[in-house]
């Protein structure tokens, strides 16, 4: 686990692992969003395939279908399976980012509507999208502090 640091640019960065349990959760929920996805374009390739009187048409985008279907469900397999699950934070005077490149998460401190501070996470959420970012333990108040000051004085404030 990493602790907080200030790079050269003064952002702020860390890892930390995250909760083996949510993380879990969100991979189960990216598995049931890919089987949604098959389900409606392989009902769209069927369609297809009757409105042009093509068996191979269907045959075909079934079969394309497919092997994204269990590729992404492999990746959610791996992703689901971590042992020690761990994100990557950055912290600037505007925002907490998590991830990187387009799988990164940010979180606008202007934006913010609540925020839930507990002993382990803070979880910010903005029009119903919460976004919940892990702290080491040595470094809690730092960034807790950091990031009340910066919140909008009508943010809802929750400590558990």
């Amino acid at each position: 686990m990493d602790r907080v640091t200030k790079d050269a640019s003064g952002i702020y960065c860390w890892s930390c692992n995250i909760d083996r349990d949510f993380h879990q959760k969100a991979a189960e929920q990216g598995k049931t969003a890919c089987i949604i996805a098959f389900s409606v374009l392989a009902l769209v390739a069927g369609m297809f395939a009757v409105m042009t009187r093509s068996s191979e048409m269907l045959w075909l985008s079934l079969l394309i279908i497919s092997g994204v279907l269990g590729l992404s469900l492999l990746l959610f397999r791996l992703y689901a399976s971590a042992e020690d699950p761990q994100e990557q934070y950055q912290m600037t005077e505007e925002y907490v980012r998590s991830g990187y490149g387009r799988s990164a998460v940010y979180s606008d401190f202007d934006k913010t509507t609540s925020a839930t501070f507990s002993p382990r996470y803070i979880e910010l959420t903005r029009k119903g999208k919460a976004h919940r970012i892990y702290v080491p333990a040595e470094d809690m108040a730092f960034v807790r502090d950091y990031i009340l000051s910066r919140l909008p004085a009508e943010t809802d404030i929750t400590r558990l």
